[in-house]
């Protein structure tokens, strides 16, 4: 049973307050790239994590650590049904990148045992246990372009265009870590907004996205220099639309008019920065199987 774990961005990504356990509030529009890990589940004779591909030696937690493990272990308690399964998963997307990469291989677990084990993947108590693995979860588990709110909890379906948008991702050396980036904001706080987000043309999106920013650029950039030449490198190339940090960075994001003006300037900027993970990729289509809800 195969599972593909897709990295997200946030097209926009505003921080809009503090709850009462000191935990950012955010909004955000997340979508999808075509850029995926791959989460495989086969009979096994207990719980058991194997890693493969470019980033699997990137990943710090040991196995019985790793949010994989977490998720299957946790639903696993949820249904009452002991985990005996081995997931094998090939991580294509960089780790500590703000592309969502644990998030989304978690959520893609989740799924696929809950189809593993015949449970109906939309009840409500399982919702609930996506967030308590990470902000990020809820979103991953709904697999498709939303509106993001509150501490992660808030999912409000979007829409956007159905023609491919193309996209450059770009990734300096250093790692960030989530936690650091937040500790390191100090404001100001966007306003909230009714957010129920409609796009028939990538026009109307991308002169609705040029209103935005992402809240945490300022403090991920004050720990990574590195951030502010990757979004000069993509802003400046031929046919790029805008340029933007995914969720906390340090991952930056370009979109682009066509697929050959990406593919050149993936080639150009990585050319440039041999140290730095480029990649030409495009925003998930809505007509596409990406994974539902």
């Amino acid at each position: 049973m195969t599972q593909l774990a897709h990295a997200k961005l946030n097209l926009f990504l505003h921080v809009v307050g503090v709850d009462k356990n000191g935990l950012h509030k955010l909004e955000s529009l997340v979508v999808f790239t075509e850029l995926h890990d791959l989460i495989t589940i086969e009979e096994a004779d207990g719980l058991a994590l194997h890693r493969h591909g470019p980033f699997a030696r990137n990943v710090d937690a040991k196995p019985q650590e790793d949010i994989i493990i977490q998720a299957a272990s946790s639903l696993g308690k949820l249904v009452g049904i002991t985990p005996k399964v081995k997931i094998s998963v090939t991580k294509n997307i960089p780790v500590s990148a703000g592309l969502g990469g644990g998030s989304s291989d978690a959520a893609a677990t989740l799924k696929s045992l809950c189809q593993y084990w015949g449970i109906k993947k939309n009840r409500a108590d399982i919702k609930k246990l996506a967030l308590t693995l990470g902000a990020d979860v809820p979103a991953c588990f709904h697999g498709k372009e939303a509106v993001m709110r509150g501490v992660g909890e808030i999912i409000i379906p979007a829409t956007l265009p159905t023609s491919r948008i193309p996209t450059v991702l770009v990734k300096p050396k250093k790692p960030l870590s989530t936690r650091s980036v937040f500790e390191r904001f100090e404001g100001p706080f966007s306003d909230e907004q009714d957010l129920k987000l409609r796009f028939k043309s990538l026009g109307s999106l991308l002169t609705y996205l040029s209103t935005k920013t992402n809240s945490l650029t300022a403090s991920a950039r004050n720990l990574c220099s590195d951030i502010e030449h990757a979004l000069c490198s993509l802003q400046t190339s031929s046919g790029c639309t805008i340029s933007r940090l995914s969720g906390s960075g340090p991952t930056c994001f370009g979109l682009f008019v066509s697929e050959k003006s990406a593919n050149e300037a993936a080639a150009k900027i990585a050319l440039a920065h041999p140290d730095w993970w480029v990649i030409s990729t495009a925003i998930l289509k809505q007509t596409s199987t990406a994974p539902n809800l």
